[in-house]
């Protein structure tokens, strides 16, 4: 047995043991930006600031001078939007107004459930030691009550509950939304740099648009007066590097000239993590969607499934055990057939004379000579 001497972790609100993972909250957690954070905020950072670098600094400078207003805008309130959402969500306290009457700074007692079974018991808090809403849920992580509990989320390192909630679901609705912007361009780029690469380099595809536009009314001009040959050839003349494709291919900047292949597989790689961040926030979403549908909180559904895990569970160990056995009809004598083997013998049996058997009409005489 491994004996779990507790020792003072460099956050004094808590204590750890030997392993390292957290035993004991002394102090309530007041929000996300209380330490100790945890890992997956700062992977979620990560995610974020590298989107918006090869979004901004990378894709956007290769589409054509029309879209990039577009490109810059949109994506950028979309990322102002959740941005704010996300640092309201982590900044929100969203304990049960009642466990504010002992002040900020009380320490909460450990739980003893040789004394009381529930941490909670008739919307009366044995840690918090207040009475709070039918609706408040006691946190080990945060170890508080929250009001309206859903559940608590890793990637804000906050309880979500009713204060909350709303900015949490702004939160995951705003990130699908930038994480399928970040998923289209990229794709769009990807495509494009087989397809038809000169398309990503927008002098290009500004030249070429302003002689199609200009072509019309130079042949008009020329057909009608007699103007300069050479106006044809500075209107229609592109740059030569333009149809090179392997040129073009080997000339994107990436915040500096790159080799095509790199850019390419810088792409790739965005396109994969925006495909894993799409597919998780969809999820999540769509799981939100329903459980408002329902009127449900995630609390109230994982023990809903906990509860019919634990029936079905019930069910199948009893299962037979209030069923009686079925009874054993009684037969007769009479009617027992024999099997094969005995009835074969009986007819045996019956085939072969008896020689001890003798009849009154036939005498031997053992005493007589042969003949």
């Amino acid at each position: 047995m491994k004996s779990k001497t507790k020792k003072k972790h460099s956050d004094s609100d808590s204590v750890h043991s030997d392993d390292g993972s957290p035993s004991f909250r002394k102090v309530p957690r007041k929000n996300g930006w209380t330490c100790p954070w945890h890992p997956l905020q700062f992977i979620e950072w990560i995610f974020i600031t590298y989107f918006c670098i090869i979004y901004f600094g990378c894709i956007v400078p290769t589409f054509p001078y029309e879209w990039q207003p577009a490109g810059y805008i949109i994506p950028a309130i979309v990322m102002f939007v959740h941005f704010l959402v996300q640092i309201i969500s982590i900044s929100i306290d969203p304990a049960d107004p009642s466990t504010h009457k002992h002040g900020k700074d009380r320490m909460v007692p450990r739980f003893d459930r040789t004394q009381h079974p529930h941490v909670i018991e008739n919307s009366h808090c044995y840690l918090c030691e207040v009475d709070v809403s039918s609706t408040s849920k006691h946190c080990s992580v945060c170890n508080k009550c929250v009001l309206k509990f859903d559940h608590h989320c890793k990637w804000l390192n906050n309880c979500v509950g009713a204060r909350n909630y709303k900015f949490f679901l702004s939160t995951i609705v705003s990130g699908l939304v930038a994480a399928v912007i970040v998923l289209i361009a990229t794709v769009y780029v990807s495509i494009v740099y087989w397809v038809e690469p000169s398309l990503l380099h927008p002098d290009c595809v500004a030249e070429s648009g302003s002689a199609n536009e200009v072509m019309p009314s130079v042949s008009s001009s020329v057909n009608s007066t007699t103007a300069d040959p050479n106006i044809t050839d500075i209107v229609t003349d592109s740059p030569p590097y333009c149809s090179d494709d392997a040129w073009c291919r080997d000339n994107l900047n990436m915040f500096t000239n790159v080799p095509g292949l790199a850019f390419f597989i810088v792409m790739i790689l965005t396109a994969v993590l925006a495909v894993i961040a799409v597919g998780l926030l969809a999820h999540l979403t769509l799981f939100h969607c329903y459980l408002n549908c329902k009127g449900l909180t995630t609390y109230d559904y994982i023990m809903k499934k906990r509860e019919e895990e634990s029936r079905r569970d019930d069910d199948e160990a009893n299962f037979g055990a209030d069923i009686e056995p079925p009874k054993m009809r009684k037969i007769k004598r009479s009617q027992i057939v024999p099997i094969k083997k005995e009835r074969e013998e009986i007819e045996m049996k019956k085939t072969v004379p008896d020689v001890f058997q003798t009849d009154e009409s036939v005498t031997v005489d053992c005493h007589s000579p042969r003949h």
